[in-house]
């Protein structure tokens, strides 16, 4: 233990020691729990969060471990207590303290030692998706409510509640309309692009150009114009101002693909074709790049510049042969840092294969990123508040590495990447194994709700299963989480503030916007960001800012994550608005192939 002069030294130099004020101060009565924090090789850890906890584990008082590993813990009435810790990559230490008597003077605490975080997380059954089973067609719509969307063939969807795993059947669209990409609207309505009519590919083999729109608060379907060519199985993707860039797409009688785009505007609803693709191409994920360009990394990998439309090639994936320009193999999310990540290889010929690609939007060149103990491809990739990426499920390519497979190939495998530490870590798996065709989203309440692929692509429904999975990740066990109190506004606008009232923490280390999903086992028509907000604190109340920026943060729905360390909140759905001067759709007669471009104030060619 230090000295009380070493102590004090190190207190002066702690950035957030302080009580949270939660039990009530008895008069007179004050101690001092004191303590130090260190890894178990003896070396201590600095800025480490300690909680004094009551006996419910409610949090009563909070500090940060200074330089050297030491803090003091304010205590204002007896009672029983436990002592609790953790640190980013750390793992969580609960201890029992007893009854705490003292008033007055200074409470030795025991030493808490934080090893390295090994919490696997945990996989629970959330409820199913009947009456139909799961398919391989199938799509999972975060809505404005909180609920999930999930939809086969739009003739008999589901309204999912994550939190009672209560279902409800919603009006059908009447005709089926399957292999469509879908998103949330920025006006809270679901929309479904292109597909093909019916609900069997093989038997019907028609590629529709249809747009509906479902309402779940009026539990009604809405039929906009027509795309400008027929699409099955679509990529879409999120622009500026609630527009959607839609490209691509085949044909299913005879897998002849398309080489087309189109952007539609909602507030027209109508579609303008733009530039066409380098290659035809269907099945590709795409995301919206910090800059305002599209990537496309399906095939060859390219991007859509929403200047002049025009689509063009970036550097080849490291190494090329990734099982490409055959089925997709990855999926694609826009890590917070801009970069993007391709997740799942198909090994082909290659000696030392990646599941990991990163592109670098900076030189539009790809490297390769670390692979986890089990290579897989078409493992379901999903961004988490803590800003860690969970990849699970997918077919395994290598026979000799770990896990094991369904008939099919698929495994139940999940891991975690930290893209700060750039490393993967083996958690728990899933229940079932799921195939390239899973759907993965994030709850508000930071669990992620992963469902479908227990067949593949091309095989039909034998032996799908309807269960839905709740996957709770390793922040999750990692003692109090900060709760968001009042919020000064749920409709956020760009380039303005808003407050944000919390309580069950100290000092919050970020304010996190996550898009809604909107997913098929193949595309996540979302806002596909994850955005850190600045702010500043005054007491138990924020005043948050939003970027004025259209491509860090398109209009769309979000969860908003008070975060302290890497423990999010429960989120908060809310909306992202442009400020109330922005164009939304282009003057006079909205002529074809013309974009604003929000730097110059302009509309363009």
């Amino acid at each position: 233990m230090s000295t009380r002069r070493e102590f004090l030294a190190q207190l002066a130099a702690l950035s957030g020691a302080a009580a949270v004020g939660r039990v009530p101060r008895a008069a007179g009565c004050h101690s001092l729990l004191l303590g130090e924090v260190s890894s178990p090789d003896g070396a201590p850890l600095a800025g480490a969060r300690v909680m004094l906890l009551d006996e419910a584990g409610a949090l009563v008082s909070e500090a940060r471990s200074g330089p050297a590993g030491a803090y003091s813990l304010d205590v204002y009435q007896s009672g029983t207590y436990r002592l609790a810790a953790s640190a980013p990559g750390r793992s969580y230490r609960q201890l029992a303290l007893g009854s705490v008597t003292d008033c007055g003077g200074e409470i030795d605490a025991p030493e808490l030692i934080l090893a390295d975080d090994v919490q696997p997380g945990r996989w629970a059954r959330a409820g199913d998706m009947g009456p139909e089973p799961g398919g391989v067609t199938d799509s999972a719509t975060v809505l404005a409510d909180g609920r999930i969307l999930f939809g086969r063939d739009t003739v008999a969807p589901i309204l999912f509640d994550p939190v009672t795993g209560a279902r409800a059947e919603a009006r059908g669209s009447g005709t089926a309309q399957s292999g469509y990409a879908n998103a949330l609207l920025p006006d809270g309505r679901v929309i479904f692009v292109g597909g093909h009519d019916g609900d069997d590919a093989a038997r019907s083999g028609n590629a529709v150009a249809w747009v509906r729109v479902y309402d779940s608060a009026g539990d009604a379907w809405e039929r906009w114009p027509d795309l400008d060519a027929p699409r099955w199985r679509p990529t879409l993707t999120r622009l500026p101002g609630g527009r959607l860039l839609v490209a691509g797409g085949g044909r299913p009688a005879d897998a002849r693909r398309a080489d087309t785009a189109e952007v539609i505007d909602p507030s027209t609803r109508r579609a303008t074709p733009t530039g066409r693709l380098l290659s035809p191409a269907d099945l590709g994920p795409a995301v919206m790049l910090l800059d305002g360009r599209v990537l496309r990394s399906w095939w060859p990998p390219q991007v859509w510049d929403p200047g002049d439309g025009a689509w063009r090639a970036t550097g080849p994936f490291v190494p090329p042969e990734r099982g490409d320009p055959g089925p997709c193999s990855h999926r694609l999310a826009l890590l917070p840092d801009g970069r993007a990540a391709a997740v799942g290889m198909a090994k082909a010929g290659v000696d030392t294969p990646s599941m990991l690609a990163l592109f670098d939007p900076r030189s539009d060149s790809w490297s390769p990123g670390p692979t986890p103990a089990t290579l897989r491809s078409g493992p379901r990739a999903l961004l988490l508040p803590d800003g860690r990426m969970l990849a699970a499920g997918g077919h395994k390519e290598v026979s000799e590495e770990p896990g094991e497979t369904d008939r099919w190939g698929a495994v139940a495998l999940a891991d975690l990447y930290d893209p700060l530490a750039d490393a993967w870590r083996v958690v728990a798996p899933i229940p079932v194994a799921r195939a390239t065709s899973a759907l993965g989203v994030l709850a508000p309440d930071g669990r992620v709700i992963v469902t479908a692929g227990t067949v593949p692509p091309g095989e039909g429904d034998e032996g799908t299963d309807d269960r839905v999975d709740a996957y709770e990740p390793p922040y999750l066990f990692r003692g109090p989480r900060p709760v968001i109190g009042r919020l000064g506004a749920t409709e956020l606008i760009r380039g303005e503030s808003f407050s944000l009232g919390f309580s069950n923490a100290v000092r919050p280390t970020a304010v996190v916007l996550v898009g809604l999903n909107a997913v098929t086992g193949f595309v996540d028509g979302g806002a596909g960001r994850l955005v850190r907000l600045p702010f500043r604190q005054d007491g138990a109340t924020l005043t948050v800012s939003v970027p004025d920026d259209p491509f860090r943060l398109p209009e769309a729905y979000y969860l908003l994550f008070l975060m302290v360390d890497d423990v999010p909140s429960v989120g908060r759905v809310v909306r992202v608005d442009p400020p109330p001067d922005t164009p939304t759709s282009p003057p006079g007669d909205a002529s074809r192939r013309r974009v604003y471009l929000p730097w110059s104030g302009s509309w363009q060619p």
